[in-house]
């Protein structure tokens, strides 16, 4: 069922506090572990501002010391986020001279 967005910000952040699923990926959440999954999940969606200032780096360094690169989980963040490498850095060619 389609939601109505929120008419203000201190709406929306009231919605986000409270909701029980991720506004980003819909993951059900518990009280134990919505602020680590909204941190990880949607920080630039929770404080734009510090988003802005830099915080993607904070989040990209414990996203990858939590999630091995080759798992799904780094792939859907990285893709989101802009972080994943082009392809042409990610593998190396080696060819043979003439």
């Amino acid at each position: 069922q389609p939601r109505i967005p929120a008419a203000d910000m201190e709406t929306a952040v009231r919605a986000v506090e409270s909701a029980r699923e991720c506004p980003m990926c819909g993951q059900e959440m518990s009280a134990r572990n919505r602020a680590k999954h909204l941190a990880l999940c949607c920080p630039d969606l929770i404080d734009p501002t510090g988003w802005r200032s830099g915080d993607s780096d904070v989040v990209r360094d414990v996203a990858s010391r939590r999630h091995p690169k080759s798992s799904f989980r780094w792939a859907v963040l990285s893709r989101r986020f802009g972080w994943a490498a082009p392809a042409s850095a990610s593998t190396t060619t080696t060819t043979g001279g003439d």
